[in-house]
């Protein structure tokens, strides 16, 4: 055989099996981030973390959703990326938000197609619990010097490593992302002062 081998469907190991079910699985229950006239939240989730395989799924999800839509009209000048973030969120909401009264059953009844009727500012406080919940059970690192800042700056740019984003703590990447920032505005600056400097001796 050349091919690949077939995937046999099977369930996980007893071992496997009897950790996820002795664990407490990280959860957390919040307020629904809309009020209502009362000035009160409109409901309470339940928010669980997911496996592996159901945020594959949930990520191979927004990559076809993502690739149907911008396939429907290429002149358009879309943001791939953007698109494929928003359906990531919709995608894991649907999944990991629980009735908080009946954690079994999903808090969105109608899965994805109701996640996407909300604002992004809902669906982005919804997704910030879900990562906070598991930067909270799943401790990542944390602390970066400024070499370590530089050296992943260098190496993201070449396009071949995705490490950081995977191991590093929500914090460390938004502070990755402001050295990165940092190291453009005074690149541009530098730019700038060359630029002026060499227009006024000619």
């Amino acid at each position: 055989m050349s091919g690949p081998p077939a995937f046999a469907k099977k369930e996980p190991s007893a071992f496997v099996a009897t950790l996820i079910a002795s664990a407490n699985r990280p959860h957390a229950v919040i307020d629904f981030p809309l009020v209502g006239f009362d000035g009160k939240p409109v409901a309470h989730v339940h928010i669980r973390g997911l496996s592996q395989a159901e945020e594959d799924i949930a990520f191979a999800n927004a990559r076809a959703y993502t690739s149907r839509l911008t396939r429907a009209d290429e002149e358009s000048r879309w943001r791939p990326e953007d698109i494929e973030h928003n359906a990531r969120a919709s995608e894991v909401l649907a999944v990991c938000c629980r009735k908080a009264d009946d954690p079994s059953q999903p808090f969105f009844e109608s899965g994805v197609v109701d996640t996407r009727e909300f604002e992004t500012e809902v669906l982005g406080q919804l997704f910030n619990a879900y990562a906070e919940l598991k930067e909270k059970f799943y401790p990542r690192v944390t602390s970066l010097s400024v070499e370590e800042f530089e050296a992943w700056i260098a190496v993201i740019a070449e396009g071949a490593e995705s490490i950081p984003f995977h191991s590093y703590s929500r914090t460390q990447l938004e502070a990755l992302c402001r050295s990165a920032v940092m190291s453009l505005v005074d690149a541009r600056a530098t730019i700038t002062t060359l630029t002026d400097s060499s227009t006024s001796d000619s």
